[in-house]
């Protein structure tokens, strides 16, 4: 459930932002009858909104992958993070059958998180796009985007993606010899400056069919090694780039890809895309319409908060796509520029509230203020059209409650 609904918003702002091409959830570790549940209501809530063009793949519980492969450990056979890597191996080979040197290896494959809204349409070529900031400082200039390896268009060899904040960590904090026992491998090779401009690489991923195939079979192996010597959370994107720099893939990263952390200054983020938008706008500003370009996606995997008002995805309730549960209260239009604190909501529910948070810039609280309404007024489109399609009565009318008097601050979720 906790996925359904953040798989559910994503569907919906592809539509809403008219993204072009085909759109696949890849879901993992599905009983027989939760794979049937959920194709089911895949099938008639979300393939129903673009037909043809919204799918569904299910792929397998990976510790029966886990069990085939002796280098796996126990504890990385229930690594969640590791669906990634795996499903998009399964999807590629099962449903797309892509193999090297296959057909359709020209293709176009981005790669999201389900926790993403789509801000603008995702594409393979940003060569005119005066709007991205790009991490190689030596194409920042228009004259110099689509020279080589270093081009921002995708294309064999040219993979783009949104730059984290990693750095080069994954070059320096393991023992790569062994996860890549060749001596010769060009990831032995990667120096400081290259292992942090080309490689910290994030959802968006956008690469040629090819090139994420290769990358992702290398991906499968490198991941359960890299997990030998870590277990944190970030082990898996750590893999990626040690299987791209291992394929002498390196990646043109832009941090105009994404939004995600509020309190971010923008040195990984896209923010000075948002810092463009008049701050009594910012919470009401029509990511379509508007005059300003908006990062490719805003990634809610951290909070936003401002005074009382609070949006995350652990604290929303799960069932919140649905005839039955209420939508969010909506913030009001001179958000940013009404409050400049937050106060921490209850941990619990029927617990007193917690501290009050001062932000020390005008620029933290626009980035707060336009998380809040962008997630808020989102869910609630969504939601919104959940209901008009899905929830009737008797008679074929429209039943639902749609009511706006959610709010995630007293009544959190977990």
């Amino acid at each position: 459930p906790f996925q359904n609904w953040q798989s559910y918003v994503l569907f919906y702002s592809a539509l809403r932002i008219h993204q072009p091409g085909h759109i696949t959830r890849i879901a993992s570790g599905c009983s027989p009858e939760e794979g049937q549940a959920l194709q089911q209501e895949f099938t008639s809530s979300i393939a129903s909104m673009s037909p043809h063009k919204f799918h569904l793949h299910l792929s397998p519980e990976f510790r029966d992958l886990a069990s085939e492969n002796h280098n796996m450990s126990r504890n990385f056979a229930v690594t969640k993070y590791f669906n990634k890597p795996f499903g998009l191996l399964h999807w590629m080979e099962q449903e797309m059958k892509y193999k090297k040197g296959g057909t359709n290896m020209d293709t176009i494959l981005i790669l999201v998180d389900p926790d993403m809204l789509l801000l603008r349409p995702i594409t393979g070529d940003y060569t005119n796009d005066e709007s991205m900031s790009w991490e190689d400082p030596s194409i920042n200039s228009k004259n110099e985007r689509n020279k080589g390896m270093h081009g921002t268009k995708v294309e064999h060899g040219n993979p783009l993606g949104s730059r984290y904040g990693y750095g080069a960590i994954p070059f320096r904090k393991f023992d790569l010899m062994k996860i890549i026992p060749d001596k010769n491998s060009p990831v032995h090779g990667i120096n400081q400056k290259d292992g942090a401009m080309y490689y910290p690489a994030g959802p968006p991923y956008i690469a040629t069919a090819r090139d994420m195939y290769d990358i992702t079979k290398m991906w499968t192996t490198v991941a359960p090694k890299v997990h030998e010597q870590s277990q944190e959370m970030m082990a898996e994107m750590y893999s990626y780039s040690i299987a791209a720099a291992h394929l002498g893939l390196p990646h043109q990263l832009s941090k105009s890809f994404m939004v995600s952390v509020p309190n971010d200054s923008g040195r990984t983020e896209g923010w000075a895309l948002i810092d463009q938008v008049e701050p009594s706008k910012t919470c009401h500003y029509d990511t379509e319409s508007g005059e300003h370009k908006l990062p490719l996606v805003l990634h809610y995997c951290q909070r936003a908060l401002l005074e009382r008002w609070v949006i995350t995805k652990y604290r929303l309730r799960k069932d919140f796509i649905s005839c039955e549960a209420p939508l969010l209260e909506e913030p009001p239009a001179d958000l940013a520029v009404k409050y400049n604190y937050g106060i921490n909501p209850p941990k619990k529910k029927g617990e007193p509230e917690g501290e009050k948070i001062e932000y020390k810039s005008m620029q933290t609280v626009q980035h707060h203020a336009f998380m809040l309404c962008q997630e808020i007024f989102t869910f609630n489109r969504a939601a919104t059209y959940y209901k008009e399609h899905n929830c009737f009565d008797s008679n074929g009318k429209v039943q639902a409650n749609f009511n706006k008097t959610y709010s995630a601050f007293p009544d959190p979720a977990f």
